[in-house]
Parts: C-alpha cells; sequence; structure tokens
C-alpha cells in the first residue's frame, strides 16, 4: 500500500495512501514487537480512516463502502 501510495502520490493524487502503507508498517512492527500499544495505534488507524473515508467522497455511499472497507479487511 505504502508503494502504490507513493506512485498516487506522485501523479498528484490522494495522499492518504502512502500515509496509511507506513502507518500500517509502523503499526505491523509495533505488533510483531508484542507493543501494548499496537491495538490502540491501529484503533487509532481505523478511526483515522473513517474520518478520511467520509471527507473524501462525501456521504455517497457508494463511495463511502470502497474507502472504508479495505483496512478492515488488511
Amino acid at each position: 500500500m505504502a508503494i502504490g501510495g507513493a506512485q498516487l502520490a506522485l501523479l498528484h493524487g490522494s495522499v492518504y495512501y502512502l500515509l496509511a502503507g507506513v502507518a500500517l508498517i509502523a503499526i505491523g512492527v509495533l505488533f510483531w514487537l508484542r507493543f501494548a500499544d499496537a491495538a490502540l495505534a491501529y484503533g487509532l488507524f481505523l478511526l483515522a480512516t473513517i474520518v478520511w473515508a467520509v471527507l473524501e467522497p462525501g456521504f455517497f455511499l457508494s463511495a463511502l463502502g470502497c474507502c472504508s472497507l479495505f483496512p478492515a479487511t488488511s
């Protein structure tokens, strides 16, 4: 996700995917190192994703679904 996000950012697209990819890598490292705050960090990431998903496309349900469901399945 970070690599694809970087490519999208270079094409003047949304920077969210780059930031989300870097965040998921960092959270994965926290989980791997068994930090207790890893779950909290992931929860904050999901909350930030929901906020972004509402602000980016608006309240259109078709656009909201694809923006907000991906992090829950990764």
